[in-house]
């Protein structure tokens, strides 16, 4: 629990900083152009916090709960990650002989090994990164609306486009990975069967058949990696893309209502794509 509210509280302080930045570029660009006299900007400024110190707190703050939760997760991780692979080879030594016999023993010991490291690094990095980027979206969408809710009606398709081709993406690399991994047990198998009887093995004149076949997995294996590189340039170059165009469209939009004098603040445009880059 305490690893959650870690991962939460770091997630708001990420989009407090660009809240407060908004603010003292409103005052600072008020006075450039003529808005401000002198002594409303120095009067204005003396109200606003240290906009050094409070970010550097907020800073320390967000160090520190990210440390704090990473840590965490990391050991726990490391413990469930043990005792999966020991119930996991344990169940797989309790088998019959005949099971070892057709070639399923060293597929074990590659499943537990990838699949392994697959749920380590899974809890370790990207479920404190969920609870971290939820808390920034749920945070960054009410700061957003509270500055200028127009704007964020407008650009509130990004993150479910985003979304939409993250989820297409990551489903076709899931596919792909799962055909991967069963080439590379496999060709594990007959590797493991050829250093493990190289006297039958050159008695019976199979070595080359053996290489050749532990050939064919490995290239079959690699032609299936090849595949993920346009999944992921589409996936990244997609992803991008919606940003782009949605920050594109929240500047021009910003920036024509604040020369029709609809947005007051002139920090507010620049502040709200701010947090929706922080959101997305």
């Amino acid at each position: 629990m305490q690893v959650v509210a870690a991962a939460l509280a770091s997630g708001v302080g990420m989009a407090l900083v660009n809240l407060d930045f908004g603010r003292l570029l409103t005052l600072i660009t008020a006075y450039t152009t003529g808005a401000s006299s002198d002594e409303a900007f120095r009067r204005d400024a003396s109200r606003l916090p240290p906009p050094t110190s409070l970010s550097f707190l907020i800073g320390l703050a967000w160090f520190a709960l990210t440390y704090g939760y990473s840590t965490l997760l990391t050991l726990a991780a490391f413990r469930l990650t043990r005792n999966i692979r020991h119930a996991y080879v344990k169940a797989g030594l309790t088998q019959e002989a005949a099971f070892f016999d057709a070639g399923s023993g060293v597929a074990i010991a590659t499943q537990a090994l990838s699949n392994g490291r697959s749920i380590q690094t899974g809890i370790s990095e990207k479920l404190g990164l969920v609870f971290q980027s939820g808390s920034t979206c749920i945070s960054a969408v009410g700061l957003a609306f509270a500055t200028q809710w127009n704007l964020t009606l407008i650009c509130s398709w990004i993150a479910p486009a985003t979304l939409m081709v993250m989820g297409v993406t990551a489903g076709l690399d899931a596919s792909i990975e799962t055909r991967v991994l069963k080439l590379q047990a496999q060709a594990g198998s007959w590797a493991h069967s050829m250093l493990g009887s190289p006297r039958t093995v050159h008695a019976f004149g199979l070595r080359s058949r053996l290489l050749r076949e532990l050939d064919t997995l490995l290239r079959q294996a690699q032609q299936l990696g090849h595949r993920k590189s346009p999944v992921y340039g589409f996936m990244f170059a997609g992803g991008y893309a919606i940003a782009h165009a949605g920050f594109a469209l929240c500047f021009w939009q910003g920036i024509e209502e604040c020369a029709r004098r609809r947005i007051l603040t002139r920090g507010s445009p620049i502040s709200f794509m701010a947090l929706f880059l922080l959101m997305s």
